[in-house]
């Protein structure tokens, strides 16, 4: 269970990763596309509501992923595997449970929220839709998380990502053809449960052959891990944040209107995934060091992390702010709903929440992987109750604008506790590297868009949108790239060799 490699690994989750978001930012956005084009806003707005609602039902994990990872950094770091064991023990009995109440809970969802939802959609559809979502779900509650403990501690999560990747693929594949036979909704979706459900098997093989001595102890006694507690409140009311938006607006309003903000948040979501990649891949590494207990190291990946995901928000995030409008107007523009999905001001509202949110990442792995639970739990249920506070004041002012709105207070309000937290309690004494590097990326982004505005972008089809899109992604990073190597020389040249190193070894 030697852990080595850190950054050979870090590369393979961030590929995977990638190669992930990239599927979803192509072929599973023109699968949505189809989806939306042949079937309508109402069908559209019902699965958004769906995914949704299914996000706010795995509340029920409660973070025990998590906190199992975080506890079997020590014990891997230090080759303990009866440690090992017992708590791939804990966390295989607590899947268990929790595949059971949420399996309960949700079928029960299921014949009780269509009463509420607004569509035209028979109530009997509805429900099988909830249903065929459900059972994948269950499926890797009972079965597969438990193995996600070990490949996320040991930095292997490309392992589990491929495989999903592939059976992911297959599933998108399949709804394009049984939309071309002119196959019903229930159909699509039908087939792409039972393909989703074939990674199950192949990710439990794997896991066999990759860890052969990891068993579940037969003693019945029971294990404890630190800060459960805590990372439970961190699930709930991360998912709240997160779901709770689209299910209001298919509640108060309809599914037409879910579907016009799902459609932004699908754009969005696919940049963010982009982000989220790029700080989600040496999230082990950062966990390891920090059981290492070298400080120094500590800092020194995390300026570098903040450098990297801060400057990958700025570039992505202003791409998108350019392009928004001309891609929903190609995305949307078979719709025959009567239904304008033009929307500048929703689409900028949702990609300032994501930038914000963004720019708190680096600082709020540190806290999390550091083991300082109750900070985090503290942060995201002051932004929790900030949005809330605003929802019920922003959706009978301002409607869906009202939703947006309190989505960004939300988010400004966790970003800013966690770069505060995570400065004061360990970079104290680099606060103005930070804040030099913050102000210099924003000024960026502002000045991205702000230029672009003034220039004329003519797209009429997809291809153009590809031209545009490279154009500009393309200028945008020459820029950062010059600003990078000229404000932030040392951490960019040294970020530049780690990288060019790692693949040169590779290619020796």
């Amino acid at each position: 269970m030697a852990v080595n490699g850190k950054t050979k690994r870090t590369v393979l989750n961030l590929v995977a990763s990638l190669t992930s978001v990239f599927l979803s930012s192509s072929l599973g956005i023109y699968v949505s596309f189809v989806m939306l084009s042949h079937f309508g806003s109402d069908y559209y707005g019902l699965n958004a509501t769906i995914l949704q609602i299914l996000i706010m039902l795995q509340v029920v994990e409660a973070g025990i992923l998590g906190a199992a990872v975080f506890a079997l950094y020590k014990p891997i770091t230090d080759n303990k595997q009866d440690q090992i064991n017992m708590i791939y023990t804990y966390t295989r009995r607590a899947f268990i449970k929790i595949g059971l109440i949420f399996s309960m809970l949700a079928i029960i969802v299921s014949f009780v929220l269509p009463i509420f939802i607004i569509t035209n959609i028979s109530y009997f559809e509805v429900v099988v839709l909830f249903i065929m979502a459900i059972l994948p779900t269950s499926i890797v509650f009972l079965v597969v998380l438990k193995y996600h403990c070990l490949f996320n501690s040991t930095q292997q999560e490309y392992i589990p990502m491929f495989i999903n990747i592939f059976f992911m693929t297959l599933s998108l594949i399949s709804a394009i053809i049984v939309v071309s036979q002119n196959g019903e909704y229930l159909l699509v979706r039908g087939v792409q449960m039972v393909i989703l459900l074939s990674a199950v098997p192949v990710i439990a093989i794997i896991f066999k052959k990759k860890f052969p001595d990891v068993k579940p102890v037969k003693s019945k006694e029971s294990y404890k891990i630190k800060g459960s507690y805590d990372i439970i409140i961190i699930k709930i009311v991360g998912i709240l944040m997160q779901s709770l938006p689209i299910v209001l607006i298919a509640i108060f309003f309809d599914t037409y209107v879910a579907s016009l903000f799902g459609v932004y948040v699908l754009v969005v979501n696919v940049i963010r995934q982009l982000v989220s990649s790029v700080h989600n891949a040496p999230h082990g590494a950062f966990g390891l060091l920090f059981a290492e207990g070298d400080m120094k190291r500590v800092y020194k990946f995390f300026s570098r992390h903040t450098l990297i995901v801060t400057t990958a928000s700025i570039l992505l995030f202003s791409v998108a702010a350019t392009l928004i409008v001309p891609f929903i107007s190609l995305y949307t523009v078979n719709v025959a709903d009567e239904i304008n999905y033009i929307n500048l001001l929703l689409g900028l509202m949702l990609i300032s929440e994501s930038l914000i949110r963004s720019l708190g990442f680096s600082s709020g792995m540190c806290i999390f992987v550091s083991g300082n639970f109750k900070a985090c739990r503290n942060i995201l249920g002051a932004g929790l109750l900030s949005m809330l506070l605003a929802l019920g004041i922003g959706i009978p002012l301002f409607g869906i604008y009202g939703i947006a709105g309190s989505i960004i207070i939300g988010a400004l309000v966790v970003s800013t506790a966690e770069i505060i937290y995570a400065h004061q309690k360990y970079f104290s004494k680099h606060w103005v590297n930070f804040l030099y590097k913050l102000i210099i990326c924003l000024i960026s982004f502002i000045g991205f868009v702000l230029a672009w505005w003034f220039v004329e972008i003519s797209i009429n089809n997809f291809w153009q949108f590809i031209k545009w899109g490279f154009i500009v992604t393309t200028i945008n990073a020459s820029i950062l790239a010059l600003v990078c190597f000229t404000l932030f020389n040392k951490e960019t040249r040294e970020t530049y060799n780690q990288f060019f190193n790692l693949i040169k070894r590779k290619k020796s």
